[in-house]
């Protein structure tokens, strides 16, 4: 799982990639922390190696981008296009079915 530091670095990223998943956190809240470490959890499951984050304490141009207003926020593209957003609390204890909802 690799940290996203700028939307042009995003942009190009998903141009190269039929699916890519971003995990959209702030570090230092409770909850956010929460989900990137369920993230994290559910990551280190599969060999896939579509999965990011990226801190919107530190990373400013991402969010407004593409209209998120609250995090954790996971962004899903494909082919280059933002196709669905989930507003998510992912915890240690369901990482598994996380995974399971990707990849249906």
């Amino acid at each position: 799982m690799k940290e996203i530091h700028s939307n042009i670095e995003l942009k190009e990223l998903i141009q190269t990639r039929e699916t890519v998943w971003l995990l959209l956190f702030k570090s230092g809240l409770e909850h956010s922390e929460c989900a990137r470490k369920g993230y994290a959890e559910a990551v280190s499951k599969t060999v896939s190696q579509d999965f990011f984050i990226s801190d919107v304490a530190s990373v400013r141009d991402i969010h407004p981008e593409y209209g998120i207003q609250t995090v954790p926020s996971l962004l899903e593209f494909r082919f280059g296009k933002l196709v669905n957003v989930f507003k998510v609390a992912i915890n240690l204890r369901n990482s598994d079915q996380f995974l399971k909802m990707l990849y249906l």
